[in-house]
C-alpha cells in the first residue's frame, strides 16, 4: 500500500533526532548569550529577536519532521498509535500551535494590560502551554487556544503594573556604557517591578539617546522614576503611550 512502505530506518530517525536535539541546544545557548557584550544595545534586541522568531518556528516544525519520520520506521505500527494519540491530546496540539500564533503576532508582550473573556491582568510570564497573567486575584494562566478564541484588547491599564515607553536623552558623554550605568541606576529604585527586566537601547552619534522600557508597580510610580532620571543628568525625557 502507498504510504505504509517504511521510507525511514531506525538509524536515520537516531541521527534526525540527535540533529534536532543538537540545534535546540544550539538556539538556547545562543539566547542565553549576552549579545550586547559584542554588539551595540539596538543590534543585541534586532539579534535576540532573530533568534526568538527562528525558536517559535523551530520546534513545531521539527517535531512535525521527527513524527514523520518515526512513522517511516514502521508506518503499519507506528501510524495507528500517532493518530490514536493525536486525537487524545487535540487539544493540546491545538493549544501549542496557537502558542506560536500568538507569539508571532508580536502585539502581546511582558508587561502589557490584557483583558480576554473575564481575565483582567497583566502578562508577566510565556509558557509552553499558557501565558501567565498577573490579576488582582492572583496569578492565571491562560491557554493560547483560549485567547484565540475569546479574543483580546490590549490596553494600559490602571490599577496593575504597566509598561512604560521612555525616550530621552543623557547630558553626560556616557558613550557605550549608557545602557550599563543606567541599569545599575534602576536597580536602587523601589518602583520597577523586575518580574520583566528593563529593556534599553542606545543610539545615536554620540549614543546620547536612550530608549526605556519598564514596567512599574504602580502608574503613580511614573512621576518619581522621571524625577529620578533628572537627577541622574538625563533630559528631554518624553513618556510613549
Amino acid at each position: 500500500m502507498i504510504g505504509m512502505i517504511p521510507y525511514t530506518t531506525l538509524s536515520q530517525f537516531l541521527i534526525y533526532l540527535v540533529i534536532a536535539g543538537l540545534i535546540l541546544q544550539g538556539v538556547r545557548i545562543l539566547k542565553g548569550l549576552t549579545w550586547s557584550t559584542y554588539f551595540s544595545e539596538s543590534n543585541a534586541i534586532v539579534i535576540n529577536k532573530v533568534i526568538n522568531n527562528f525558536s517559535l518556528i523551530y520546534e513545531p516544525m521539527a517535531l512535525l519532521l521527527l513524527l514523520s519520520a518515526l512513522i517511516g520506521v514502521k508506518p503499519k505500527m507506528v501510524l495507528p498509535i500517532v493518530v490514536i494519540l493525536l486525537i487524545i491530546s487535540h487539544k493540546h496540539w491545538k493549544n501549542y500551535i496557537s502558542r506560536t500564533v500568538v507569539l508571532m503576532n508580536k502585539r502581546i508582550n511582558l508587561g502589557v494590560h490584557i483583558h480576554s473573556g473575564i481575565i483582567d491582568g497583566k502578562v508577566i510570564n510565556f509558557g509552553r502551554l499558557g501565558t501567565e497573567i498577573q490579576t488582582q486575584e492572583g496569578i492565571h494562566v491562560m491557554s493560547y487556544q483560549a485567547l484565540i478564541d475569546n479574543g483580546y484588547t490590549i490596553s494600559e491599564g490602571d490599577e496593575i503594573s504597566r509598561l512604560y515607553t521612555l525616550q530621552m536623552r543623557s547630558t553626560e558623554d556616557k558613550n557605550s556604557e549608557a545602557a550599563s550605568q543606567l541599569l545599575d541606576h534602576l536597580a536602587s529604585t523601589p518602583y520597577i517591578d523586575w518580574n520583566t527586566s528593563p529593556e534599553i537601547e542606545v543610539d545615536g552619534i554620540d549614543k546620547n539617546n536612550i530608549t526605556l522600557k519598564v514596567v512599574l508597580r504602580d502608574k503613580s510610580h511614573l512621576d518619581e522614576i522621571i524625577s529620578l532620571l533628572r537627577e541622574w543628568q538625563y533630559s528631554d525625557i518624553a513618556v510613549e503611550h
